[in-house]
């Protein structure tokens, strides 16, 4: 196999003595280059095995490493490593180092020219230091090879960063799935099962109350919908409005949920919209003070049970949220 020292110009760096220098370049982390450098560097990391892929169909045998050698300039590493690998040199090493080095290389000539970084970058940056300390490189080519490893970690990286924030999109979405999955068990649990234990003719505890919290309306509707269909029980509405209409509108669905209940057996869940005006601290006392009243014993003396959405309830008066009043919590995600 023919192997050359790298061939590839470069710009000459050299300048007059009484000449401004060049600092045209970018830091890496392994230091300073400067554009001629980086724009070599990125030739290599560039190419790929297709194009030496298609010569091979041509050019069989032997002629392989040489074609491989003239179409992609990689003679400043493989030269060296060659010898390192070889029998009949007076360099060859016989142990893991040179194991890996062979690899390397059998790699390089077999799978294109990128594919020669699919080695670890570590061994790759160890090969390059010894290679310079034992002078089988020279120092502009071992900075060449050393940006490059810096790219290919760079590259790696951002790699590895792509497809972290794909998994932390896909565990985020099996998350929200899992805690819809939550609250409707717990809407099965504590509301639909009671509801047809009651049917059946089982003791249970009916809930006041249920509380679906959050900002995802959407997802509240969807609760809302999935309590009024799996319950089979009668559905009313309070829509929100000023106060005291609010306040009259729901009291009446209240009568209403008495009255079907006395003649079918049946039950009915209101949901009541903009439940905030009626039990936040801001609400007028008499009003908080009724709607504790009602939302203790709605479900008993009414056979109602009431089901609303909030944004927040911290802002509630604090007696509303207690368990005997709101039975089920929900949260929206």
């Amino acid at each position: 196999m023919r192997i050359n020292s790298i061939s590839t110009p470069m710009v000459n760096r050299q300048q007059n003595k009484y000449s401004s220098p060049n600092f045209k370049g970018q830091q890496f982390p392994s230091g300073y280059y400067e554009d001629d450098e980086i724009e070599l560097a990125k030739r290599f990391i560039n190419q790929t095995g297709d194009e030496w892929r298609k010569m091979y169909k041509d050019e069989k045998g032997d002629k392989y490493g040489d074609l491989y050698m003239e179409s992609h300039g990689l003679n400043w590493l493989l030269a060296p490593l060659g010898k390192l690998c070889n029998l009949d040199s007076e360099n060859y090493i016989d142990n893991k180092e040179g194991a890996e080095f062979m690899r390397i290389l059998l790699d390089a000539c077999t799978l294109g020219l990128w594919e020669l970084a699919n080695s670890p970058i570590s061994a790759t940056e160890a090969y390059i230091r010894k290679a310079r300390q034992n002078g089988k490189i020279d120092a502009k080519t071992a900075r060449v090879a050393t940006l490059i490893c810096d790219m290919k970690r760079a590259k790696e990286e951002e790699f590895q960063e792509t497809q972290l924030n794909k998994l932390k999109k896909i565990m985020n979405k099996q998350e929200r799935e899992l805690e819809q999955y939550k609250n409707l068990d717990k809407l099965q649990k504590g509301f639909i099962n009671c509801i047809e234990d009651e049917r059946q003719g089982i003791d249970t505890v009916i809930p006041n109350a249920i509380m679906i919290e959050g900002s995802n309306k959407e997802q509240g509707e969807q609760f809302v919908d999935f309590a009024r269909k799996q319950s089979g029980v009668y559905f009313a509405t309070v829509n929100e409005d000023k106060t005291a209409k609010m306040q009259k509108d729901f009291y009446d669905a209240l009568k209403n949920a008495k009255e079907k209940f006395d003649e079918t057996g049946n039950r009915t869940l209101i949901e009541v919209k903009g439940m905030d005006k009626l039990v936040s601290k801001d609400t007028e006392f008499k009003v908080t003070e009724w709607m504790k009243a009602v939302l203790t014993r709605c479900a008993e003396k009414y056979k109602a049970t009431v089901i609303f959405q909030t944004p927040d309830s911290s802002n509630f008066v604090a007696e509303i949220n207690e368990p005997h009043r709101v039975g089920v919590n929900l949260k929206t995600n």
